[in-house]
C-alpha cells in the first residue's frame, strides 16, 4: 500500500466496544490518523481494509470479534486486509493467534500501522482527540456541554485479581503535571467547562512520579476553578484515602457526580477481589460527602457471583443495599470468568445460573435504583452505548472525533 493510492482507498473501522470513554478516544485517534492520510472511512466491509478496534476487558469482547470476524469472511474480505488493534491482542493473544491469521497491532504499537499502509503522516504525530462521540449519529454537543477528556495516566497497579486490561496497558505511566496542565488550559481556551480527566485508575495518578490527584486538581483549580471535573469510576481505596479533597469539590460543586468502584460489601469476597477495604469507612466518606453537597449524584458497580461468594456473603450484599440510602443508582454485573485473569485459577466458582439468579435478585431489590430498572425516558447517552455495546457484536466508526 503507497501514500500515493491512499487517496483512493478506503477503510471501515470497527469496535466491539461503545462505552469506554478510554477506547472511544482510541478509535476515535485511529480514525483520525486515516484521514489525516488520505483514507475514506465508510461503513461496509467491502472497503479495501478494514480495521478492527478490539476491546479485551472480557471474554465476552473476544466473542464478539470473533462473530465480527465470521461476518466479514461472509462478505468475502480477504483476511489479510484485516487488521486487529487495542487491547484484545494482548489480553487475549493465545485465542487471537488460534483464531486468526492477518495483521495483529497491539496496543501501544500503532506505529506498525505506518508500514502497513506507507503512511505520510506517521502515527506518532496524530493528536488523540479530546472530544469524541461513539458513532456519527449522535450529534456533537455545543462545548458548553460536550467533555473535554484529558489522559492523565496510563496503565494501572495490577492488583484487581478479575482484570486482564493490565495485561494490555501495563504498569502505572502518569501524565506530567505540567501536560496535563497544558491541555486543560487549551480546553478552558475553547470553551470547554465539563473537564474529564481519564485513566484506567484515575486517582492512582502521581504514584510514580511523586505526586497525587489531589495535587493535581489543585494545581488546576488554582488555574480556573469554574469548571465541572468528572474523573470516571473511583476504586474505593482512594475514596477514604483522599476523602477530605473529594468532601471539598463536591461542596464547591466542581465535583457533582462520583461513580464508585464498589465491586462488594464482604470484606473476604473485597481481599479475594484484590481490592480490601471495610464499607464502615467507605460510608463514613460518602455520608460526609452527602452532607456537604445533598445534590451529589453518587453511583456505583457491585459484582455478584465472585468466586467464594456463599449465600450469607451474597445476602450480606443484598441486605446493605436494602438499607443503603446513599447511593443515587447502581450497575451490578453477574461475575464471568476472564482467562489469563488471577481469579480464572481461584476455588469457590459460582454455578452461572446461580449468578444470574442473584443478580437479577439483587435487580429486584434495587428497584429505580438500579441502572437495569432505568425508564426510556430517563436514558441518557451512557445508556445507549452500553445497550449498543451490548446488543451488537461491532459498530462502525466514522465521524467520531469532533474538531479538526
Amino acid at each position: 500500500m503507497t501514500a500515493d493510492s491512499a487517496s483512493s482507498r478506503s477503510v471501515a473501522i470497527a469496535t466491539n466496544n461503545l462505552e469506554c470513554e478510554r477506547h472511544i478516544q482510541y478509535f476515535s485517534t485511529i480514525e483520525r490518523y486515516f484521514v489525516a492520510n488520505g483514507w475514506k472511512v465508510v461503513t461496509d466491509f467491502r472497503a479495501d481494509l478494514v480495521v478492527v478496534c478490539a476491546c479485551g476487558f472480557h471474554d465476552a469482547m473476544y466473542k464478539k470479534v470473533c462473530h465480527t470476524l465470521a461476518g466479514i469472511r461472509e462478505s468475502r474480505h480477504p483476511e489479510a486486509s484485516v487488521v486487529i488493534l487495542g487491547c484484545l491482542p494482548k489480553t487475549h493473544a493465545k485465542d487471537l493467534a488460534d483464531s486468526f491469521r492477518g495483521p495483529v497491532i497491539p496496543y501501544g504499537q500503532e506505529e506498525a500501522l505506518d508500514r502497513l499502509i506507507g503512511a505520510r503522516v506517521p502515527f506518532s504525530e496524530v493528536q488523540a482527540p479530546h472530544v469524541f462521540r461513539p458513532q456519527e449519529e449522535r450529534p456533537a454537543e455545543p462545548a458548553s456541554k460536550a467533555f473535554f477528556h484529558i489522559r492523565i495516566a496510563e496503565g494501572c497497579l495490577r492488583q484487581c485479581t478479575f482484570c486482564v486490561i493490565n495485561k494490555a496497558k501495563g504498569a502505572l505511566r502518569s501524565t506530567s503535571p505540567e501536560e496535563v496542565q497544558r491541555q486543560y488550559r487549551d480546553g478552558l481556551a475553547q470553551g470547554y467547562r465539563r473537564i474529564f480527566l481519564m485513566a484506567e485508575d484515575t486517582f492512582a495518578y502521581g504514584l510514580d512520579i511523586g505526586t497525587t490527584v489531589p495535587e493535581l486538581v489543585a494545581s488546576l483549580l488554582a488555574m480556573d476553578s469554574d469548571v465541572e471535573l468528572h474523573f470516571g469510576s473511583l476504586h474505593s481505596r482512594w475514596l477514604v484515602a483522599y476523602g477530605g479533597s473529594l468532601v471539598e469539590w463536591c461542596r464547591r460543586g466542581v465535583v457533582r457526580h462520583l461513580h464508585v468502584g464498589l465491586q462488594h460489601v464482604n470484606e473476604d469476597i473485597l481481599s479475594k477481589m484484590g481490592r480490601p477495604a471495610r464499607i464502615e469507612d467507605i460510608c463514613a466518606v460518602l455520608r460526609r460527602i452527602k452532607e456537604a453537597s445533598p445534590a451529589v449524584v453518587l453511583s456505583a458497580d457491585v459484582i455478584v457471583g465472585f468466586h467464594g461468594e456463599t449465600d450469607e456473603k451474597f445476602a450480606e450484599l443484598v441486605e446493605f443495599m436494602k438499607k443503603d440510602t446513599l447511593f443515587d443508582s447502581v450497575s451490578h454485573f453477574g461475575f464471568s470468568d476472564v482467562k489469563g485473569a488471577p481469579s480464572f485459577e481461584f476455588d469457590g466458582k459460582l454455578n452461572p445460573l446461580l449468578v444470574a439468579r442473584r443478580w437479577d435478585l439483587l435487580k429486584g431489590v434495587l428497584g429505580s435504583r438500579s441502572y437495569y430498572n432505568r425508564t426510556e425516558e430517563a436514558d441518557d447517552e451512557y445508556r445507549k452505548a452500553y445497550q449498543a455495546t451490548f446488543n451488537n457484536d461491532y459498530s462502525f466508526c466514522r465521524h467520531t472525533f469532533v474538531g479538526p
